[in-house]
């Protein structure tokens, strides 16, 4: 998963994103799937998006962490706590038994993420109606798209990772 439901709370009450999806988390998951494909299409010739959009996982007590993997794990069904492994565990190894081993945080791209829900929210809202979706959400959505694109042709340089070999447009 990339984004947690306290993601949204940045751009939306809970209150009107529960009506815009139906309270169907499942419908959020299908919606958060299609704003996902089409940020990947501006980014997958230059970038790694599979690393980019890694997102999270849930902690597992039978699997081990490597520091390497850059894994970020929510710990124990609290999706609030956000973890990254500081060097390797062995499974069981948490970050309450073995805090020396995590640290508390969130590594994942913040304005990427808020890219992410505004398109996100933009699908949500025209789902419903399309021709009435709000001005400001038309508005973002048509920002983090020109966002998207300076990103795709070089004018804007995010920190993202870079994919081994990347595909250089005709300009």
């Amino acid at each position: 998963m990339f984004t947690q439901i306290k993601d949204y709370k940045r751009l939306i009450s809970s209150d009107n994103l529960n009506v815009i999806i139906d309270q169907d988390t499942s419908l959020l998951r299908k919606i958060e799937l299609t704003a996902q494909e089409e940020i990947e299409s501006y980014l997958r010739h230059h970038f790694d998006v599979a690393k980019l959009f890694s997102g999270f996982e849930k902690w597992s007590s039978t699997k081990t962490y490597l520091a390497d993997d850059e894994s970020l794990v929510a710990f124990e069904n609290n999706e609030d706590e956000l973890y990254f492994v500081n060097s390797d565990t062995l499974a069981g190894e948490s970050p309450s038994t073995h805090p020396a081993k995590w640290t508390k945080g969130d590594n994942r791209h913040q304005y990427l993420l808020t890219i992410f829900v505004d398109i996100m929210l933009y699908h949500a809202h025209s789902r419903i109606n399309p021709r009435n979706i709000p001005d400001f959400r038309i508005s973002r959505y048509d920002d983090a798209v020109l966002w998207l694109k300076m990103v795709n042709s070089g004018k804007i340089t995010p920190a993202f990772p870079i994919k081994s070999d990347p595909i250089i447009p005709d300009r």
